[in-house]
């Protein structure tokens, strides 16, 4: 069956015609535009019926020709201008896939039109269609290839008639598909038509693979199985020793040339002992009742012991719970050699009070009030405090002390410093940096002498209600201070240069009163009325997140695992307060914990355990004694560790700064108008104390 592929409508303008034979004796017809996909529209949309052709019926629906009903064959060809014709009206083809129409006019055949390039008069329609792609070059009746389909060219070449070959098409022919012939058929992943082995397509027309048995490219060898021992590995790698698979005489292979694990360069089984990679406790101190976890990591034993009491284990953890400091020691054993390592499990009894000491400036300043701020310098045993000392000629003043961290004693003053009042003390390399009442900032070097002071106003004329409640730096020695103004009435963040001179002012809505840098040296700043927040060192106009919090804020610190621990009061009162643990992204809390007093100041020991100090409603209260100090202690999980520590004094008390060393130590300072429980040696000069729990 002939299918066409596409015809042209060939209109006719009449200027002023009255019949398309007037129009053409006047002369005046035109050849309309060509359009490929149906004929031209009349009024109202309907299509132009085509014009008689000479000796035969209307086209059919879908574009050929009608045979049915009695219907005229096609117009005859053959004809030429001037012959004779005996209908006028009538439309023939010059030829047989000629490129011209000729139409009868007054007895004589007329050309009516020239069919453009790319085109044939189509015998059937009598119209001007474009030739079939492909059959261009070729004559009626030949056959070409389109993909898989054998196309035949009708004899206007206008028409085409094609077949679905079974197999595949070639040279136009129908011919049997097989694996090279270059197109891919059932049962065949790719067909590139050549037997090359080392291309993307193998001569079995599959993808090449390892364990195909064809060695292509990139493979040393390929056998076809996945025996490792036979000179070709599953991974079709030639066999050689220190490629990390055990094959042909290899006792092992472990991929290195370390003679030190348990397989040589040889891949020859080394006779080693264990090796215990690790063995630790899950916290280095418990109260009396509670429990740890041992957990450890042995590669190469025959056996696993844990002493005293524990004996032979298995796995990698177990629990105990020790009824004294014990100090477990794991063994590990093969047919090579014994190995130990040990963890300490220290159990703390509830906290006690080692010693309070009381000290004062033995220079010119006859009062040493207030140790205000305080830091451990562990690499010189020693703990640095800064002191607000009182003199009535001189006034006040600020001097750093260090003292031993085995009695509290007072080893060294240093000269007077700014600023005079201390809140915050924080190191920077082995220079120290203060902060204090009336936007004072103080640096000092390593002999705690002064190398910068400066002092700023949040607002011209209220710097005396500035006041710098802590400061810290980042990793790159950048520095940074918050606090508020209760002239301003707001809180702000400072970037502080290195000469402390006029630092750079950013103001919130909220009184803030804590800083901390994390590991990624981002701020962490706490304040009133629940204010948490993290903030860009490179950008203190608003902060990057937040804390899930309507509490306030007085301490922060970042805890060996990069969390934040708060605390402080609930809501905006007093005699209520909070510790909670926070993600490094803030957020909800993970756990939160409330307690009885005013907590003002956070530590974290070694093992991770959390200590709170603060203030709480004196037991017996009197006009000069209105609170006592209070030191709660919480495993980093939010577990109490012990009982609550309640120091009395004789007159008021400001406990300011607690610290933590490396062996369960816990030091608090502050200050005292009188002598505090547990303390011989209270004076009126004598303001200042230091405290050891443990």
């Amino acid at each position: 069956m002939w299918i066409r592929s596409s015809f042209v409508a060939v209109t006719v303008a009449f200027l002023g015609c009255s019949s398309a034979s007037e129009c053409l004796e006047k002369k005046t017809c035109t050849t309309g535009s060509i359009d490929a996909a149906k004929p031209e529209a009349g009024e109202g949309g309907a299509p132009i019926a085509p014009i008689a052709t000479a000796g035969r019926g209307d086209a059919g629906s879908g574009g050929t020709p009608s045979s049915s009903q009695g219907e005229s064959a096609p117009a005859p060809t053959g004809t030429s201008v001037g012959a004779p014709c005996d209908e006028d009206g009538a439309r023939v083809c010059n030829t047989t896939g000629s490129g011209s129409i000729l139409e009868c006019v007054d007895g004589e055949w007329t050309r009516l039109e020239s069919c453009v390039r790319g085109s044939r008069c189509d015998t059937r329609l009598v119209r001007c269609a474009p030739i079939v792609p492909g059959c261009e070059r070729l004559s009626a009746g030949s056959s070409f290839c389109r993909a898989q389909t054998r196309v035949t060219c009708g004899p206007d070449l206008v028409t085409s008639e094609e077949e679905e070959c079974a197999g595949r098409c070639a040279g136009g022919k129908c011919v049997a598909a097989s694996c090279g012939d270059g197109v891919p058929q059932e049962g065949e992943v790719c067909d590139d038509g050549n037997t090359d082995d080392d291309d993307t397509c193998t001569s079995a027309c599959q993808l090449p693979s390892c364990g195909d048995a064809i060695v292509s490219a990139g493979e040393e060898c390929d056998d076809g199985n996945d025996d490792n021992r036979d000179g070709c590995t599953s991974d079709c790698v030639a066999a050689e020793c220190g490629n990390a698979v055990v094959e042909g005489e290899e006792q092992c292979d472990d991929g290195n040339d370390d003679e030190t694990d348990d397989c040589s360069s040889s891949c020859e089984e080394l006779q080693l002992p264990p090796d215990i990679a690790q063995f630790k406790a899950s916290t280095g101190s418990i109260v009396s009742g509670a429990s740890a976890t041992l957990s450890w990591d042995v590669i190469g034993a025959d056996e696993v012991a844990i002493a005293p009491e524990v004996g032979v284990v298995s796995g990698t953890s177990i629990t105990v719970s020790p009824a004294q400091t014990t100090t477990y020691t794991l063994t590990a054993t093969n047919a090579h050699g014994r190995v130990t390592a040990t963890a300490t499990i220290a159990l703390v009894s509830g906290g006690r009070i080692g010693w309070i000491r009381h000290y004062e400036h033995t220079g010119f300043y006859t009062q040493t009030r207030n140790a205000g701020a305080a830091m451990l310098n562990i690499g010189r045993q020693r703990l640095i405090t800064a002191n607000s000392t009182y003199s009535e000629s001189g006034g006040w003043a600020m001097f750093i002390g260090e003292h031993s961290l085995q009695d509290g004693s007072l080893l060294k003053w240093s000269q007077q410093l700014t600023p005079h009042t201390p809140f915050a003390m924080c190191s920077l390399g082995t220079d120290l940096l203060l902060a204090g009442q009336q936007g004072q900032l103080g640096r000092t070097n390593g002999q705690y002498e002064q190398t910068a002071a400066s002092s700023f106003e949040v607002v011209t004329g209220g710097g005396d209600w500035d006041y710098v409640r802590d400061i810290a730096a980042t990793s790159k020695g950048s520095i940074f201070a918050v606090g508020y103004s209760g002239f301003a009435n707001a809180g702000f963040i400072v970037s502080v240069p290195q000469d402390l001179m006029d630092p750079a002012t950013y103001l919130t809505d909220s009184f803030l009163r804590a800083l901390a840098i994390d590991t990624q040296d981002r701020l962490i700043v706490g304040g009133d009325s629940g204010f948490l927040a993290i903030y860009s060192a490179a950008d203190l106009v608003a902060p990057t997140k937040t804390g899930s919090l309507h509490d306030s804020v007085y301490d922060l610190i970042i805890d060996h695992a990069g969390d934040v621990i708060a605390t402080g009061n609930i809501g905006d009162g007093v005699d209520s307060g909070f510790v909670a643990k926070f993600g490094p992204e803030l957020g909800n809390p993970l756990w939160r914990i409330e307690l009885s007093g005013n907590p003002r100041r956070l530590a974290e020991d070694s093992a991770g355990n959390i200590f709170v100090l603060g203030t709480i409603d004196a037991a017996t209260p009197e006009d000069v004694n209105d609170q006592d100090l209070i030191l709660d202690a919480y495993t980093n999980d939010g577990k109490r560790l012990w009982d609550r520590i309640r120091v009395a004094s004789t007159g008021w008390i400001e406990p300011n700064q607690v610290m933590a060393d490396d062996r369960g130590h816990v030091f608090v300072v502050g200050g005292s108008s009188g002598e505090l429980d547990g303390s011989t040696d209270y004076t009126e000069s004598r303001g200042a104390f230091v405290m050891l729990v443990y």
